[in-house]
């Protein structure tokens, strides 16, 4: 069991891109990729066949809402590796986001967008209505992979609130879009057996609001 663990830890903190090592421990965090409560998951799947490509990671589960109706929702996510840096330097006062990050948006909104009302897709993955296929987000990245090009911490972290309250309030609020670092599934690995969380690598849960101690990362409410 703990070999889940130090596995996961080591392609993390592995120099080489590990993005396909990475996912096969998605089905060890799948409590934390959905917004609302789980009922019972109905299928997860990768490389699902769209017109535009082949999407990274789809999870299926019978949800309660709070009006304690059941039903069944999908979540898209996107993958990237834990050695993908997040943003870049642009200028002194300004980040940018790599083109790792670029490209897995653009890749997001596309899949999420040929999934919605395809049949094939709703049969294999229960759903009933396009409205129940909802954009997860982006997992990339660790915690030492968030600014390239900027050496002084205080201005690093500086410049990264600011990037994430901006990008917050004029793009992923509105789509609810969750970006998560591979730290933070490995500090919220749900293994069989386990009733105690391994050590922490100090990682925290992100929706491009600066990171909280929440666990979930659709629940940050930082200021606006």
């Amino acid at each position: 069991m703990d070999s889940i663990y130090e596995n996961l830890k080591k392609y993390i903190s592995d120099e080489q891109h590990r993005e396909l090592e990475c996912r096969e421990y998605l089905q060890y965090a799948k409590h934390i990729l959905f917004k609302e409560t789980v009922i019972d998951y109905v299928n997860d799947d990768c490389e699902f066949r769209t017109r535009v490509g082949d999407t990274d990671y789809i999870i299926s589960a019978q949800v309660k809402r709070g009006d304690s109706i059941k039903r069944v929702k999908a979540y898209v996510w996107e993958l990237k590796a834990p050695q993908c840096y997040i943003y870049q330097k642009d200028n002194n006062d300004r980040l940018i986001p790599t083109s790792d990050l670029f490209k897995a948006e653009n890749q997001l909104i596309h899949y999420y967008d040929q999934l919605k009302g395809t049949t094939r897709f709703n049969d294999e993955f229960g759903i009933t209505h396009p409205d129940d296929v909802c954009i997860g987000g982006i997992i990339i990245g660790r915690l030492d992979r968030w600014v390239r090009g900027i050496d002084n911490e205080n201005k690093k972290d500086n410049l990264l609130r600011q990037t994430q309250r901006i990008r917050d309030k004029y793009q992923y609020d509105t789509h609810k879009i969750g970006i998560i670092t591979w730290d933070f599934i490995l500090d919220n690995l749900n293994i069989p057996g386990k009733t105690v969380t391994t050590q922490k690598s100090e990682s925290k849960p992100i929706r491009m609001s600066m990171p909280t101690d929440s666990t979930n990362p659709f629940t940050y409410s930082g200021s606006k």
